[in-house]
């Protein structure tokens, strides 16, 4: 009988341990769930944060903060003319379907033979060079983008193939601009110091599209080299 009780006494005390540790497992289980909940709104947070448009800063289409290198403008020629005014949309959109690119066009200017758009989101019509937007059968409309490296996603990165070297736009391709449709007829690329002297890229030719963007390198390094793609109204 004694050892009977002796056996009892030690199973109620097991049985009380082990009822006692059962709020504190409870607790633990509890205390990590809610500090995975809390990282999980702290990475949320923390996203959202680094994504939210902050004033006076350049974003990309992701809505990622750019900072342009130094040699970001196209050399063009000597704008004449009129400038209007710049603006990231102007109502009309710019599509390359065969690439998945649909953007605001936007409308800025060139300045002192240099063209740089003023943002990272939209094509934007050059509207003191060549012809404006409603009189594309009578000459070249001219238009720009930029492409950004670094994991940055501008117009531009839709139309190069950073590994090639190439374009990745097509001969035959289809590019919308507002309610004009264009086919690419040409694409070349070449330094941007060699833009200039492009074979007949400057002349007031008619029923053209020119698009120039940055050619960016596998190197990651700052961009030497423009694609030019050429289209004609259909």
């Amino acid at each position: 009988m004694r050892r009977q009780r002796e056996l009892d006494t030690a199973n109620q005390r097991t049985v009380a341990a082990h009822v006692a540790r059962r709020p504190r497992q409870r607790r633990g289980n509890v205390f990590l769930l809610v500090a995975a909940i809390v990282l999980a709104i702290a990475g949320a947070s923390i996203l959202l944060y680094s994504n939210w448009p902050k004033p006076g800063g350049l974003y990309d289409m992701a809505g990622n903060l750019v900072e342009p290198d130094d040699q970001s403008g196209v050399s063009g020629p000597d704008a004449t003319g009129l400038e209007g005014e710049s603006s990231p949309d102007i109502g009309w959109q710019f599509e390359v379907p065969a690439v998945g690119l649909k953007v605001p066009l936007g409308s800025s200017a060139a300045t002192e033979g240099v063209i740089n758009p003023p943002g990272f989101q939209s094509v934007y019509w050059i509207n003191n060079l060549g012809v404006g937007l409603d009189n594309a059968a009578a000459g070249t409309i001219y238009t720009a983008t930029h492409s950004l490296r670094g994991g940055g996603v501008a117009p531009g990165n839709y139309l190069i193939d950073v590994d090639s070297q190439q374009a990745k736009v097509k001969t035959g391709d289809q590019i919308k601009v507002g309610p004009h449709s264009f086919t690419v007829t040409q694409t070349l690329v070449v330094s941007k110091l060699g833009v200039m002297a492009v074979d007949g890229l400057w002349d007031p030719l008619p029923r053209r599209l020119v698009v120039i963007t940055c050619m960016q390198n596998p190197q990651n390094a700052p961009s030497v080299d423009n694609l030019v793609v050429i289209a004609r109204l259909d």
